[in-house]
């Protein structure tokens, strides 16, 4: 077959269509094969219509307006893009072709649009051929892109670990999820023992931006890694992203005498002047001593009158004003 070779997102094909319903075939071909991709008007909206598309080993380059694509889900994605710009949205039936090199695995149903104003991938499912998929498309990105490739099962827009009065606020967003069941956070002190922390239930499918959040009410002295990962219902298991945050500008060096009588001395050392509350509580939780100090850069003497405390294991927690650092400690009392 006679085909026009693309490649580009400039490379750009147009049909000055007549204002009616109609279908318009773009003969596109890539590697010696006929991938038409065929537009078929639903409503009498749509003039000029213009398409490129362009062969995208795991997906890169994108369309120039895309943004959030989740790396690491390119299996899951056929390696070919297009872009689709009518002079004025219409109602269609799309079908995206692609090259056998190209597939994923089966056949798939599904497209997916760029909307460029909510800058989030949204699903538009449809009937699954050879290679391709036909879909209803009713809005276009002008500039983003469609994917005729199978399931994407989640775009992680981000997931940041920020400190906050000495305990860890998680907090991540997603753009899509398709059969996410489940969340898992788990957090480790050396970046690679991990325990669990946390599980969220997921969305299931949704093609809106999500919001979720947990706490980490004990992270640990130093750096704590927070690695985050997301199951489907099949039980497939990923792994999104690791972060880190860093608690390690205080540092008690030394408690004496321990077990403690009437008086405790902490040896404290700071990376730098700063201001800082310390909290000491019981084994439940309850907060039985609090005060504020300064603590100069270098080692710094903490004493605690601790005669009024009955006899019991105890917590010290010490945290700057500005919640950049935190540490945390036990002692006993006798």
């Amino acid at each position: 077959s006679t085909f026009i070779e693309s490649e580009n997102e400039n490379s750009k094909v147009i049909w000055n269509t007549s204002a009616n319903s109609s279908s318009y075939t773009f003969p596109f071909g890539y590697s010696n094969e006929y991938l038409p991709t065929v537009f078929s008007k639903n409503t009498s909206t749509a003039n000029n219509i213009s398409i490129s598309t362009w062969h995208a080993a795991s997906n890169s380059p994108l369309p120039s307006e895309a943004t959030g694509y989740p790396l690491g889900n390119e299996s899951n994605v056929s390696d070919r893009w297009w872009t689709i710009t009518p002079s004025v949205t219409a109602s269609s039936n799309i079908t995206f072709k692609w090259h056998s090199t190209e597939t994923v695995s089966g056949t798939t149903n599904t497209s997916y649009h760029f909307n460029s104003s909510t800058h989030v991938w949204e699903e538009i499912v449809g009937t699954a051929g050879t290679n391709s998929v036909t879909a209803t498309w009713t809005s276009y990105s002008g500039g983003g892109g469609g994917s005729g490739g199978g399931a994407l099962p989640l775009s992680l827009i981000s997931f940041d670990a920020i400190q906050n009065e000495g305990s860890v606020l998680l907090e991540w967003k997603t753009a899509i999820e398709v059969n996410n069941d489940y969340f898992t956070l788990e957090k480790s002190q050396d970046g690679i023992n991990f325990i669990l922390l946390d599980t969220i239930d997921g969305a299931g499918s949704s093609s809106i931006s999500l919001a979720y959040s947990s706490i980490d009410a004990t992270p640990f002295s130093g750096t704590s890694y927070y690695r985050l990962s997301q199951t489907d219902f099949d039980g497939t298991h990923k792994n999104l992203k690791t972060v880190s945050v860093n608690f390690s500008g205080i540092e008690i060096i030394s408690t004496f005498p321990n077990p403690a009588e009437d008086e405790v001395k902490f040896l404290v050392n700071t990376s730098e002047d700063m201001h800082a509350t310390y909290t000491i509580y019981d084994i439940k939780g309850l907060v039985v001593l609090s005060d504020e100090l300064f603590l100069p850069k270098g080692l710094n003497n903490l004493f605690i009158d601790v005669s009024p405390l009955t006899e019991s294991l105890y917590f010290i927690k010490i945290i700057s004003d500005d919640n950049k650092y935190y540490v945390r400690e036990h002692f006993v009392k006798n």
